[in-house]
């Protein structure tokens, strides 16, 4: 599952007429084509640029099964400088608050053991089992991910690899990484954002990455 960022009446970051939401959504277009071409089956959580809450772009990624979710963002900041690209998976502290997507997906009868129902520590445990699991593939996929950007040449943040609390992050079974572009506020990443050269090198780099990591899985 592809999430190209923001969109409708939250375009996201804004610079000199650019906005992040069309910026990301071209972006997503081209990683599913070249996930695609190598194989893989690929779907957007939004098609155009339409309005989908953050909690149903990670709903959408649970109930179609997917078996991982890249976020596509191209942030901007307000004070200093930042450059490059970064990926960011979901830090171990904040792993609990995927709970809820985990039951959203599974429910008490797909938990139910030969014996009866799931009781709650039996929940508890599986619940860790899964969250641990998947903090582990997120942490592999963030890796391959920032290894083909720079071995694509494409330039990375000063930390390419991070862990944060984003909420698209949070699906407790779905690996799941956030993959920042570049900054829209510092001209030279808007330059590269806004070339159809360097985004068909992304979109390359990011689906060489999944297709890295799928083959380790």
């Amino acid at each position: 599952m592809i999430d190209p960022g923001h969109g409708g009446q939250d375009p996201g970051a804004q610079y000199d007429g650019i906005r992040e939401a069309d910026i990301v959504l071209r972006l997503a277009r081209q990683m599913k084509d070249e996930l695609e071409a190598r194989g893989f089956e690929a779907s957007l959580t939004r098609e155009d640029d339409s309005f989908v809450p953050l909690s149903e772009r990670v709903a959408k990624a649970t109930r179609e099964g997917a078996d991982l979710f890249v976020s596509l963002h191209a942030d901007a900041v307000l004070v200093g400088h930042a450059t490059g690209a970064s990926v960011h998976s979901l830090s171990a502290d904040s792993a609990g608050s995927g709970d809820r997507f985990l039951l959203n997906r599974l429910g008490r009868n797909a938990l139910a053991s030969a014996e009866g129902d799931v009781n709650d520590a039996t929940m508890r445990v599986l619940m860790e089992m899964a969250r641990e699991q998947s903090l582990q593939a997120s942490d592999a996929l963030a890796a391959d991910l920032v290894e083909r950007i720079g071995a694509a040449g494409i330039a990375l943040y000063k930390t390419p690899q991070k862990h944060s609390n984003f909420v698209v992050l949070r699906a407790a079974d779905v690996p799941s990484v956030l993959v920042e572009l570049g900054y829209l506020s510092e001209p030279e990443d808007r330059a590269r954002l806004v070339d159809p050269e360097w985004r068909a090198a992304m979109a390359r780099a990011l689906a060489e990455g999944v297709a890295d990591w799928a083959g380790a899985q």
